[in-house]
């Protein structure tokens, strides 16, 4: 963040300053992340209240602390000596902080949204991006309502160009996001069955997704998957141009003569060669986002080829880790059921001398059809795998589905309790795959067998 005076921030928070006029460099959320010269946002979560932490953070460093109005007028003295920007809501305040610091920057602002694939297809077109221009891309997963304003506080004006993941699990999100990040170009990566718990159906999870769209300018550019008919359905949403991507259908940037290679995949663009050092077909539409997106940009195909081709996996987002006795893909971020089924394609397509094995664990948010699609992924797992290992409640029905299919199959209630067995069952020459929805914590298991390896 280019440091500003608390005064200043105050003014685009729309608060009140008491206290010392200092400057801050940065905003945090965290007390346990502050360092010097950040400004501390006592945002109020579901899980936490940072105004319990105000005390923390000031002695951490902080420049000063954005707290609601009521919480500061009854605790002003015993804070005089720092600087506290009054607010009516501290969350509001942060997104209106955002909003208003992000349209000091002339940058273009590419949103990208989608059920898989968001993070790698933000980190390729960063990294393509990267050698012409100035870029800022989100942090780990500072893809929310929390995150973003934070993401967008990075901007400065070295950057020339902002790529911003946008995560959701409701309606209403991803336009709150975009009134923050104002984008001009907008990907949508795929529609899948994730947070249908939330969003009812995948008509849901469209219509959710799809409101990027709405928000893109008439002069912007909407960059879409061409081969999801759902997807393509939310298309008369925007004012904006659209440009397609795909594999199977008529497209804008379309891939042709796919060879899938250990670890890899190749394809061509229009004559062009492309070469990925990413496993699985999903990748290729990512790639395909990127390169439609680095076409707006301006960039040449034969540098969006070059670059793409230095990109490495993201961790723990299918990245495979070649130990001395197994090969490791390490999917352990999230799970739903289509990036379930790309990962056992992975599996499947991942050449080790010894057997196949899915370590797979609950996908939550699923809601009413989490049973039937746990055992769905349970039966497609015992076709790809020699041994599933089915870890949490509703991965009962991985269980059931992976016998069912013929597979040798077991099942933990957690992590705790996989682990013993996945070390003892591993063989030399053995490719093991681990994914599962984030709060399972599936990374428990890949370091317990990279300790043992």
């Amino acid at each position: 963040m280019v440091p500003l005076k608390l005064s200043e921030i105050a003014a685009l928070a729309g608060g009140g300053l008491s206290g010392p006029d200092g400057a801050a460099s940065g905003l945090c959320i965290d007390s346990r992340k502050v360092g010097p010269g950040d400004l501390f946002v006592a945002v109020k979560g579901p899980r936490f209240d940072g105004h319990d932490f105000i005390r923390q953070a000031l002695a951490a460093g902080a420049a000063g602390a954005v707290a609601s109005a009521g919480w500061a007028g009854s605790r002003a003295g015993g804070f005089a000596t720092d600087g506290i920007i009054a607010v009516t809501d501290t969350l509001e305040a942060l997104h209106r902080f955002a909003e208003n610091y992000r349209s000091r920057f002339d940058v273009v602002m590419i949103a990208i949204t989608g059920t898989n694939g968001k993070t790698t297809t933000k980190e390729m077109i960063a990294q393509a991006a990267g050698a012409s221009f100035g870029v800022l891309k989100n942090q780990g997963n500072l893809n929310n309502q929390y995150g973003l304003p934070l993401s967008l506080a990075g901007l400065g004006p070295e950057h020339q160009v902002a790529v911003m993941e946008l995560g959701m699990s409701g309606f209403g999100e991803i336009a709150l996001l975009c009134r923050l990040a104002k984008p001009q170009i907008g990907v949508i990566t795929n529609v899948a069955e994730g947070h249908t718990q939330f969003l009812g159906d995948i008509g849901g999870v469209a219509r959710a997704k799809g409101e990027l769209l709405e928000c893109l300018p008439p002069d912007g550019t909407a960059v879409l998957n061409a081969d999801s008919d759902i997807l393509m359905g939310q298309a008369a949403r925007t004012k904006a141009r659209v440009v397609t991507f795909g594999i199977e259908r008529p497209a804008t940037v379309k891939a042709e003569s796919l060879e899938q290679r250990p670890g890899g995949v190749s394809f061509r663009i229009d004559g062009m060669d492309f070469e990925l050092n990413l496993a699985g077909r999903h990748n290729v539409y990512n790639a395909l986002a990127a390169v439609a997106v680095c076409d707006r940009l301006g960039l040449t195909r034969r540098e969006s080829s070059r670059r793409l081709s230095e990109m490495r996996p993201v961790p723990m987002r299918q990245e495979i880790l070649k130990l001395k006795n197994c090969i490791l893909i390490n999917d352990a971020y999230n799970a739903n059921p289509e990036s379930m089924s790309a990962a056992l394609d992975t599996l499947r397509e991942t050449a080790g001398t010894g057997r196949k094995v899915a370590v797979l664990a609950d996908m939550l948010e699923l809601g009413e059809i989490g049973p039937v699609r746990h055992r769905e992924i349970g039966e497609l797992a015992g076709r790809s795998a020699e041994l599933v290992v089915a870890i949490g409640p509703l991965a009962a029905y991985i269980n059931e589905g992976a016998a069912a299919a013929g597979a040798d199959s077991r099942h933990f209630e957690d992590n705790g309790r996989a682990i013993p067995y996945v070390l003892s069952a591993i063989r030399p020459g053995d490719t093991l795959l681990v994914k599962g929805s984030r709060g399972m914590k599936l990374e428990e298991i890949v370091e317990a067998v990279k300790e043992k390896d």
